[in-house]
């Protein structure tokens, strides 16, 4: 939830690793979309947007208001301005599991199996170039000829599926409460 002061900018020019929605629900903010992309980035890929080098190539600039919806996919380079009063909106982030999530779970359930993969490759200039590769390629057609695709991906799923909202009552019963808090009441923290 991002609750921005009027005429603010809470992060300049930036991307993230995630597909997200975001949904106006109170006042207005300008956002602004760049050519510039970061081609799939993964969620450990972090960028922050004083680290920020790109043309500054605008593509698109539209405002999102009260009742609108925007969805901005990974590694889109964004930035947001509120209007002269406040602006609120809710962004829901997406976070699905990729090619490399399923190659790592198959590699470490195979691992658990095969002894062959947990075997160490001892980092040494002695190592044999021909011997290492062969290694290598023995270990790859292991991966191809036992892994199991569908039951990775099945437990991949089940793990999404039980990182899902417990209990959503009242989450958001302190907004109602706001319409009752006056310029003579005190806040504690």
């Amino acid at each position: 939830i991002f609750l921005t002061p009027g005429s603010s900018q809470g992060f300049t020019e930036h991307f993230d690793s995630h597909d997200f929605f975001t949904m106006g629900v109170a006042g207005e903010k300008t956002w602004r979309i760049y050519e510039d992309r970061a081609e799939y980035p993964l969620p450990r890929t972090e960028v922050l947007d004083t680290d920020v080098n790109i043309s500054g190539v605008v593509a698109s600039e539209f405002k999102v208001r009260a009742g609108d919806t925007l969805y901005v996919p990974r590694g889109v380079y964004h930035d947001a301005r509120s209007a002269d009063g406040m602006s609120l909106q809710i962004s829901l982030g997406i976070f699905p599991y990729y090619w490399c999530d399923v190659l790592h779970s198959l590699i470490d359930t195979l691992a658990d199996e095969h002894p062959k993969l947990r075997m160490a490759v001892a980092p040494s200039p002695q190592i044999d170039p021909i011997g290492l590769e062969a290694d290598f390629r023995s270990g790859l057609d292991l991966i191809s000829q036992n892994g199991d695709i569908q039951k990775v991906v099945g437990r991949l799923q089940e793990a999404a599926a039980a990182k899902g909202l417990k209990d959503s009552a009242h989450r958001l019963r302190d907004m109602e409460a706001l319409a009752l808090i006056g310029s003579d009441d005190r806040l504690m923290m």
